[in-house]
């Protein structure tokens, strides 16, 4: 890996739109985007289903993935995935 980054700030510039399916209060698609040793970490999670059952089981992942966001991405997918098993499916 390269050098660790002093500012992150200028990385990335990004935007995210999101809505939840008629009839739900809640959405199942959930992102990060976070400053990490080398650069930036960009996460998009789809909580699999719809409403308040997606939307926990995306929040376990994003949570999953800000713990780990400082160690190799094996240890992010695998972590998250294990976490959201308890909870509606999330990829």
């Amino acid at each position: 890996m390269g050098s660790p980054v002093g500012d992150t700030t200028s990385l990335v510039h990004w935007g995210v739109a999101t809505l939840a399916l008629a009839g739900q209060t809640e959405s199942g698609d959930l992102h990060l985007v976070a400053p990490v040793p080398h650069g930036v970490l960009v996460a998009v999670v789809d909580g699999l289903g719809h409403g308040e059952e997606a939307g926990a089981a995306a929040r376990v992942a994003v949570q999953t993935l800000e713990e780990f966001a400082d160690e190799p991405p094996s240890r992010w997918c695998s972590g998250a995935m294990r976490r959201s098993r308890a909870h509606a499916g999330s990829s």
